[in-house]
């Protein structure tokens, strides 16, 4: 095992110097930004050498990595830990280092500022026994072959993929509209619809995924001018924007959401139920206080006894509890319905929003990449809330916004700024228009 006690530069998010902490601590705290390098070598024949990670590694062992990387020491600047770690790691002293790429990068056990260089040599090494367990030159067309085959560490695969394709990656957007790609008042920011559309003029497919109803979304999908099939209600309904035409529905069986219904108001009469019927909003009390936008813009279609309503196919059934947190109606349902059932919280805990088993933002997404001859890997998907989490674990590079809640943070690979900070502007910026040409709307 790595000593726990050795100490690496906290920096900031500038790369400057803050203090010296424990690796133990950096390795298990993701609010700490530690400073890293990676040097990727190529030889003449422009193929990258690569580094198989020891099993005693802390991270990923076992994993092909870059050709060397580690941490900056307590004060050491980037290229010094780069010319050290080549010399430890590699055995040899490099020669020109030429910077590559600064990243800041998380997960759910660290936060790293990491600064990459190139560097050319055709050989010899002397691999490091103790932190390397075999070592090889692959060529542009292995490594690709390589990706998303679970061989490569999260930042060999991103920082390759950036170098051999820059302008083939992403190839799709994936992003929620409440707390991503709107502010606090529900209004896209102009840099926001500038940056989408730049991402579109370059090719990349912007995919919105929201849990809002059609209805509620049309506004928001008419300005950003999207074309591509809108995920709703969390995936249970699939439609074209421009022509309203239903591309899949996953309704829950009546009987089941009846159940459901008498279940929770045995929990507490007081519970408020909401219907939505692929589009439609059915209650029995319209003056029930739901915390969605919809119910904000929009009054019910129909008001009566939810009996009446079962003999529709019920996309969403949305529950809010005059006590506050839902916690133990999500227990109900997970505890009773699981086998037909699925629920998220949102609104910070006080909604639940309950589909049928299976129906999740991340499954309607796949189909559409399916579809479109996609893979998850070329997906890069932006999200603020834990109905966002699926997705952002199932693309190649999921973003947390900054308002989300921790859990989310941790589910993702990394962390930009705030919906009123425009932090969906600003990952589009650094994960697509910053690798692609023609860069006019850079922030």
């Amino acid at each position: 095992m790595q000593d726990q006690d050795e100490l690496f530069s906290v920096v900031a998010e500038d790369g400057r110097f803050l203090r010296a902490e424990r690796r133990g601590e950096c390795h298990r705290r993701p609010d700490l930004i530690h400073a890293s390098t990676s040097v990727m070598v190529f030889d003449k024949k422009g193929r990258l050498f690569l580094q198989k990670r020891a099993d005693t590694k802390d991270v990923e062992p076992g994993k092909w990595d870059q050709s060397c990387s580690g941490h900056c020491a307590a004060g050491e600047d980037f290229e010094a830990a780069a010319r050290r770690e080549v010399m430890e790691e590699l055995g040899f002293s490099v020669g020109d280092l030429r910077p590559f790429w600064l990243r800041l990068s998380g997960s759910a056990y660290e936060t790293e500022l990491c600064q990459t260089y190139t560097a050319q040599w055709d050989g010899p090494f002397r691999l490091n026994p103790a932190e390397i367990s075999d070592g090889a030159f692959w060529t542009k067309e292995e490594f690709l072959a390589g990706l998303g085959q679970g061989l490569f560490t999260p930042h060999l695969q991103e920082e390759g993929r950036r170098y051999f394709l820059g302008s083939a990656w992403p190839k799709a957007l994936a992003v929620d509209l409440d707390g991503t790609a709107l502010d606090s008042r529900r209004t896209l920011a102009p840099q926001t619809v500038a940056a989408l559309g730049a991402a579109r003029r370059r090719g990349v497919r912007v995919f919105i995924a929201t849990a809002r109803p059609p209805r509620s979304a049309k506004a928001f999908i008419e300005e950003l001018a999207l074309n591509e099939p809108v995920i709703y209600y969390n995936g249970a309904l699939v439609a074209d924007p421009r022509t309203g035409e239903t591309l899949s529905h996953e309704p829950m069986a009546p009987g089941v959401v009846g159940e459901l219904v008498k279940a929770a108001r045995a929990l507490d009469p007081a519970v408020a139920v909401s219907f939505e019927v692929a589009d439609r909003w059915l209650t029995d009390d319209a003056s029930a206080g739901f915390l969605t936008q919809t119910a904000q813009l929009f009054k019910p279609d129909a008001v009566g006894p939810l009996q009446g309503f079962l003999d529709r196919p019920i996309t969403k059934v949305l529950l809010s509890w005059p006590r506050g947190d839902v916690a133990p109606l999500a227990e109900l349902i997970r505890g009773r319905f699981d086998h037909a059932l699925s629920c998220r919280g949102t609104d910070g805990a006080l909604l639940l929003q309950v589909m049928r088993q299976g129906v999740d933002k991340e499954h309607a997404l796949a189909d559409l990449l399916a579809a479109a001859g996609l893979d998850p890997a070329d997906l890069l998907a932006v999200g603020d809330d834990m109905n966002d989490a699926g997705m952002l674990r199932m693309a190649g590079r999921g973003v947390a916004m900054g308002n989300a809640p921790l859990e989310l943070k941790l589910a993702a690979q990394d962390v930009t700024a705030s919906n009123d900070a425009l932090g969906l502007a600003r990952a589009v910026d650094k994960y697509i228009l910053s690798l692609l040409p023609n860069e006019d709307a850079r922030l």
